[in-house]
């Protein structure tokens, strides 16, 4: 993907073709022609493919998420929405145990490290407020995506 490529986002926030160049800089509230971000909360969902993750990751996280895929990185879960900001940071979960020894090496000073159900996991986190906008999200998240190695899939 080239880095200057914007993209527009509908209400449904899959990321379509460029309409808003300035869609990117609005907050992550925003009101205007689109809807706030809502959260996706459907559980369960099993990415097989780039393409599935629009349907599980909402807009500000989406292109991390694709880097992080393209580099065979598995992703637990994320969170980028309006309700976000009331907990004052947006996340994402990388299955630390699926990382290369590299990786590994790599997630360990980027985020919070924690266990769940014998499981490891590291947390990229982004704190935000009611002033942080899409572009900054997506910009933070993606450059931490970049950190890590090609590990295949």
């Amino acid at each position: 993907m080239s880095e200057g490529k914007k993209f527009h986002i509908n209400k449904h926030f899959k990321i379509e073709s460029v309409q808003d160049p300035l869609v990117f800089h609005k907050p992550i509230n925003w009101q205007s022609n689109l809807e706030q971000v809502e959260p996706i909360e459907q559980g369960s969902l099993s990415v097989t493919s780039r393409e599935d993750l629009s349907e599980v990751v909402e807009a500000p996280l989406l292109r991390a998420c694709e880097i992080l895929f393209d580099k065979g990185i598995e992703t637990w879960m994320s969170s980028a929405n309006k309700k976000d900001i009331e907990a004052r940071e947006v996340h994402l979960i990388v299955k630390y145990d699926s990382l290369s020894d590299t990786n590994k090496e790599i997630a360990r000073p980027l985020g919070e490290m924690f266990t769940y159900l014998d499981k490891r996991y590291v947390k990229l986190i982004l704190p935000v407020d009611t002033n942080t906008t899409v572009k900054q999200i997506s910009d933070y998240m993606c450059s931490l995506a970049e950190k890590f190695e090609n590990q295949g899939q």
